[in-house]
């Protein structure tokens, strides 16, 4: 499976559920507001981490592809 299709996947999962997270916030007074920064950030954090991986690893998987090709020396 391609680097950002998965990546794609997971960050939809986490923004979905984040955003079934807030929706139980906004209509309950079960969460706090501290719970909520911290999912807040914490899914932020993930989301970016899960797309700077996956530039990486797919432009680590392009080089290595051209080296193999002999574009690059």
């Amino acid at each position: 499976m391609k680097a950002m299709k998965l990546a794609s996947i997971i960050t939809g999962t986490i923004l979905l559920l984040y955003a079934v997270f807030l929706l139980v916030w906004l209509w309950s007074d079960s969460i706090s507001w501290a719970m909520l920064i911290k999912v807040s950030l914490t899914a932020a954090v993930v989301v970016v981490a899960v797309f700077g991986l996956a530039v990486l690893y797919q432009e680590y998987i392009e080089e290595k592809n051209m080296k193999e090709e002999k574009y690059l020396d």
